[in-house]
């Protein structure tokens, strides 16, 4: 059992200087896509809901979204 807790101590503390590694040497888009993505799981009813106003906006023509972030 104790073995185990510290196999799993180690391991996260090892997850958790990859994902710092990987967020510092991310590219502004990926920071970008990163934070949608945290967005949507924070709230997934709000995130669809400003979707759905977001998908109104949206020009097939110039395959363009007219619309303010909030």
């Amino acid at each position: 059992m104790r073995q185990t807790l510290v196999f799993l101590a180690i391991t996260t503390f090892q997850v958790t200087q990859i994902s710092v590694a990987l967020a510092q040497n991310s590219s502004a888009f990926e920071q970008r896509m990163i934070s949608e993505i945290n967005r949507a799981r924070e709230n997934p009813p709000a995130y669809a809901d400003w979707l759905q106003r977001v998908k109104q906006t949206y020009d097939p023509a110039t395959k363009s979204l007219f619309f303010i972030l909030s």
